[in-house]
């Protein structure tokens, strides 16, 4: 994968808005917040709509909140991305396979990113911890594959880093029947910062790259993930 922080300048380094810290330990308000939120996650239209709703927004980097959202994945599809949230839409269609085109049933896949300005965090580009932005991003999702391996992913397109020269991207991992699969990134053809030699470095890493197309207002993006 791209060595991230040598993408990085000095400037934006030492810049306030580029780290933030990771969530401690959860206040009692944030405690019964999180419960409050868990409980309305049964469905994928409710686990949407805290997903999307102001009030839960400040709980997404808190573990035990994302372990809700874990537990309540959805077969297929799920926006993370509501319709508060800046940016423009995505629906990003993607199927899981095995070498020989073997569908993926049933995989576990978990998906996260920037949003319009490029930031993991809320208020900073990156979360200041091992794993901070794996662990921490604010527009996340889980969803599991249907019976043909495929997912659909409602969002919005994430934004490059600012300061930086890496391409927009999703980031992807899955699990399947207890297993963990290689990891992935979902990068877009016309992206101006997917050079020629960036597309190279990618493409040796077994990124997903795949052409968008803007149809009714909305980018819609069609991929096959190859997993190991």
């Amino acid at each position: 994968m791209i060595a991230i922080l040598a993408l990085f300048s000095a400037d934006a380094a030492r810049s306030s808005d580029q780290w933030a810290q990771p969530p401690g330990q959860e206040s009692a308000e944030v405690a019964k917040l999180i419960d409050e939120a868990a409980a309305k996650m049964a469905t994928r239209e409710q686990l949407e709509s805290v997903l999307a709703e102001a009030k839960y927004m400040p709980l997404h980097p808190y573990p035990r909140f994302r372990k809700a959202v874990e537990n309540h994945a959805p077969v297929g599809r799920l926006e993370y991305a509501g319709p508060e949230e800046p940016g423009e839409r995505m629906t990003v269609r993607l199927r899981l396979t095995g070498a020989k085109g073997e569908p993926f049933a049933a995989a576990l896949v978990y998906a996260y990113q920037t949003s319009a300005k490029g930031f993991y965090a809320q208020d900073a580009a990156h979360v200041q911890a091992m794993a901070g932005d794996v662990s921490h991003a604010r527009l996340f999702a889980y969803v599991l594959t249907d019976d043909d391996g495929w997912i659909e992913l409602r969002t919005i397109r994430p934004a490059g880093y600012p300061n930086s020269d890496l391409p927009q991207h999703i980031h992807l991992h899955a699990e399947h029947e207890g297993r963990s699969l290689d990891g992935s990134e979902l990068v877009f053809t016309d992206d101006p910062r997917l050079t020629k030699d960036v597309r190279k470095e990618y493409e040796g890493n077994r990124a997903i790259i795949a052409t968008p197309r803007k149809q009714d207002g909305r980018w819609l993006v069609d991929a096959t993930w190859v997993v190991q």
